[in-house]
């Protein structure tokens, strides 16, 4: 209201602003705006579903305020639905090339997009970790099971020559009294 007013100000012949002004000071404005406000109060109470209800509806009957697509796809944003938070900052960029608000979540979307990436990159390679991690425990006990039989089977032929050899020692002893 204050651009419009300063635009009277300094050019009261032709001015668009003035056309403004009595809409601004209608009785459907005041509804939208009552509207607009409620819908503001769900927003900040983190209610995006109904804010979006509220603002989508004022869209629909007013297509030329370019603060309700900004605010649907904040709220689009702060509920997590990235495809129709694009899509509403997409069309507020077009409604105001400009815009920095929008430019702001397009960059908060790039981001999301970016760290889901890099999170399924991480999860990966997690995965990854865990299967060769798996693989070698699986491997070493296989190793370790082979050992303790190789090991066990090794001591019982130890045990057998050893028995051998005090037979053939004894048997020695005996062939050498008796020479």
């Amino acid at each position: 209201k204050g651009y419009w007013h300063q635009s009277i100000s300094l050019q009261k012949e032709d001015n668009e602003g003035k056309k403004y002004l009595d809409l601004y000071q209608s009785e459907g404005f005041h509804r939208l705006e009552e509207a607009y406000k409620e819908a503001e109060k769900f927003q900040g109470k983190r209610e995006y579903k109904k804010a979006i209800n509220i603002y989508n509806t004022i869209f629909q009957n007013n297509t030329s305020l370019v603060g309700i697509p900004r605010n649907m796809a904040q709220c689009y944003l702060e509920d997590k639905a990235y495809k129709e938070a694009r899509e509403y900052a997409e069309i507020t960029l077009l409604m105001d090339k400009s815009n920095e608000e929008a430019e702001k979540i397009l960059r908060a979307l790039e981001f999301v997009k970016t760290t889901k990436k890099q999170k399924g990159v991480t999860l990966g390679a997690v995965l990854l970790a865990v299967a060769l991690a798996t693989g070698f425990l699986v491997n070493y006990y296989q190793l370790q099971k082979r050992y303790a039989e190789d090991k066990s089977a090794y001591e019982q032929r130890l045990e057998e020559l050893s028995q051998k050899a005090l037979a053939a020692e004894e048997e020695k002893r005996a062939l050498a009294e008796a020479l």
